[in-house]
């Protein structure tokens, strides 16, 4: 009897085998997810920007990049994440600012930021995760100058 047993389990795991290696790799990739939507930017304070967008179906999170657009001479308007607004140029890149690793999460608080600075957004969606991660299209922008 043990050796039926046996038997069935290892030709129950052969076939379980040939299953999986029938089913193309893409199968087990992660989808490309849709862009976000409706991004929008409300000012709470002379530091803080809050961010809103609608939710990604299928998303398992979301990146937040941030680019400088102008500030007060001679401030350091981004804790260093971001040059001075004396560097400011339009040639000034995105930085990724937050990696929110739930696709339930649709809102984000920019912190930390500099009195009367003007700061552009935008927001993607990922699917999958570490290095495996697929991502969507970026966000339309959306600008915010803080409260002086």
């Amino acid at each position: 009897m043990r050796k039926k047993t046996t038997a069935l389990l290892l030709c129950a795991l052969l076939l379980l085998s040939a299953v999986i290696a029938a089913v193309p790799a893409e199968a087990y990739a992660a989808t490309t997810p849709a862009q976000v939507k409706s991004l929008t930017a409300t000012v709470n304070s002379s530091s803080k920007v809050t961010l809103k967008w609608k939710k990604v179906s299928g998303a398992s999170g979301y990146v937040i990049y941030r680019k400088l657009i102008s500030a007060p001479s001679g401030t350091d308007a981004n804790s260093g994440a971001t040059p001075k607004a004396s560097s400011v140029t339009s040639e000034t890149r995105y930085t990724k600012i937050a990696v929110i690793t739930s696709g339930k999460t649709v809102t984000y608080k920019s912190t930390g930021l500099t009195a009367g600075a003007t700061y552009r957004y935008y927001v993607k969606a990922y699917t999958g995760s570490g290095a495996n991660r697929v991502y969507g299209k970026a966000s339309k922008t959306v600008t915010a100058t803080t409260e002086d």
